[in-house]
């Protein structure tokens, strides 16, 4: 088999900063016409925790282009992030679009270096968010969207007097909880005080908080106080130009509940149209991390990107 080639590419952003990227390239005999733009989440770097990144977009690249980046002051890219910025707040930062101009300047450095080429914009949690903005205003250039667990809630702000439990975690620390009602030994604990009456109290009141407070309503209107907005603004430009979308989510993943609670109502229509597609990745965590997730998502891109990736050597 033909082996894929890295090139370092350098764009410049709005800002005059020089962002740097990795361009895989398929073999030679290979010929797709297409290019597909990683956005990471910011949080990390173009290749990823343990290099899972890098393995995806390779094994994509025996197909078609691949260009993965570092946005502004993350990784290899020059810019600045503050050095006392909390992770929380850094990534409401994200999820609020502060790297929708760093994807910009790189979907138009495709657009005037792989003219011919249909564009796919990918991401990885909260660079689904920064795919789904940028690609949003140049809707006329993006073909299509794959996202690995996008957030589709807002985290809640930060908070340092007090910490918030997710509604998956909440529900798994209450199951956990129920089944100790039936053994002795956690009685024991608990009346030596070596339970955690704060995480169990702060569980219970998120499960309770999220059934009273969210509701899908009949007109499509979702009424969570984090829901994203700007997420689902994006989303319904990139449908009504009948785009098509791949959502994959890890099962065991605090945003494939948030998606499958609060976001999935709301689209069944174009589920049922084909124009969406879900794939849920079995017993597996939300950075991919283990080999065989990895493999089963390089199974499931292969499939859908046969629709756009007609090779030919």
């Amino acid at each position: 088999m033909k082996k894929s080639k890295n090139e370092v590419v350098t764009i410049l952003n709005q800002k005059g900063e020089v962002l740097y990227g990795i361009l895989t390239s398929p073999a030679k005999e290979v010929r797709s016409g297409v290019i597909i733009i990683f956005c990471q989440a910011g949080l990390a770097i173009k290749s990823g925790v343990g290099n899972q990144f890098r393995l995806m977009c390779d094994n994509m690249a025996s197909r078609c282009h691949v260009l993965r980046f570092d946005q502004s002051g993350t990784g290899d890219s020059q810019g600045s992030v503050a050095a006392d910025i909390l992770m929380n707040d850094f990534f409401l930062m994200v999820m609020r679009g502060c790297f929708v101009d760093d994807t910009v300047s790189v979907i138009e450095w495709v657009r005037e270096n792989f003219s011919e080429f249909k564009i796919i914009l990918m991401g990885q949690c909260g660079g689904c968010l920064t795919a789904a903005y940028a690609g949003s205003r140049y809707i006329d250039d993006i073909h299509a969207y794959i996202m690995l667990a996008p957030p589709v809630l807002y985290l809640p702000e930060t908070n340092q007097k007090k910490s918030s439990v997710r509604s998956f975690d909440a529900n798994i620390i209450l199951r956990m909880y129920f089944k100790k009602l039936f053994s002795l030994k956690s009685y024991m604990n608990f009346f030596r005080g070596k339970s955690d009456l704060y995480l169990l109290y702060n569980s219970f009141l998120s499960v309770v908080k999220n059934r009273l407070s969210c509701r899908v309503l009949k007109k499509s209107v979702c009424t969570h106080e984090r829901f994203n907005q700007m997420f689902w603004d994006a989303f319904q430009i990139i449908v009504k130009k009948e785009r098509k979308i791949l959502f994959i989510f890890p099962e065991m993943d605090n945003e494939t509940y948030d998606f499958n609670t609060e976001f999935k109502p709301l689209i069944t229509q174009y589920i049922s149209s084909g124009l969406v597609s879900l794939e849920y990745v079995p017993e597996s965590e939300h950075s991919l991390m283990f080999k065989k997730h990895r493999l089963y998502v390089d199974d499931v891109l292969d499939r859908w990107l046969d629709m756009f990736c007609s090779v030919t050597t």
